[in-house]
């Protein structure tokens, strides 16, 4: 059977290094006797997208290529480390190419056995949906909040707060570049803003 290796660090300064993990997986595919087809070492953040990974995109496109059976690495948080949906997305994708995953420090993570594959996958993808569910329920939740404030942001509508005088408005414009940027910034109508603080230069 053909792998593929999969190693990740978070920082690519120098300072932390894949080989350890490229080790311990080489070693580990001798020993299921296993060939190992190519070794992807990614030294970026495991809270990037998949695609935003070269190595990790790689090897997905190689495993819709069939190029390997298996994929290792070392632990689920190498793979991915952007929540439940996107450690879902990976699987699906393996999934769909035919191609299992492997976890040397989490042995119940093996997907290359069809009948646990399909039941881990399964479970991942219940729990990325729930916690979409609960994502678009506390978006929900906060739009319905702010309208009841007034807006749908949130923000207080027409004149500025009493908080709000002559001198900071005309700070908020020079810091921001323009009437149009302080009134996002303050949360004001830019005709508010602009009766504040004309042209930036004071009352």
């Amino acid at each position: 059977m053909r792998v593929g290796i999969y190693a990740r660090v978070s920082t690519s300064d120098g300072r932390q290094h894949t080989d350890n993990q490229v080790d311990e997986l080489v070693a580990w595919a001798a020993r299921l006797g296993h060939e190992v087809h190519r070794v992807y070492c990614d030294r970026i953040t495991g809270t990037k997208g998949a695609e935003d990974r070269p190595a990790l995109a790689e090897a997905l496109r190689d495993a819709h290529e069939r190029r390997y059976d298996v994929l290792l690495c070392w632990a689920l948080d190498r793979l991915s480390r952007g929540g439940i949906g996107a450690t879902a997305a990976i699987l699906a994708r393996l999934k769909g190419a035919g191609v299992g995953l492997r976890s040397y420090k989490e042995s119940w993570l093996d997907t290359s056995t069809p009948a646990i594959g399909e039941l881990l996958t399964a479970v991942f993808a219940w729990v990325a949906r729930q916690e979409a569910d609960r994502m678009r329920d506390r978006v929900h939740a906060g739009l319905d909040r702010a309208k009841r404030r007034g807006t749908r942001s949130g923000k207080a509508i027409g004149r500025p707060r009493l908080g709000l005088d002559v001198e900071r408005a005309r700070l908020e414009v020079q810091k921001a570049g323009s009437i149009q940027a302080a009134a996002v910034l303050l949360g004001c109508d830019e005709k508010v803003t602009a009766r504040r603080a004309p042209s930036g230069r004071g009352p």
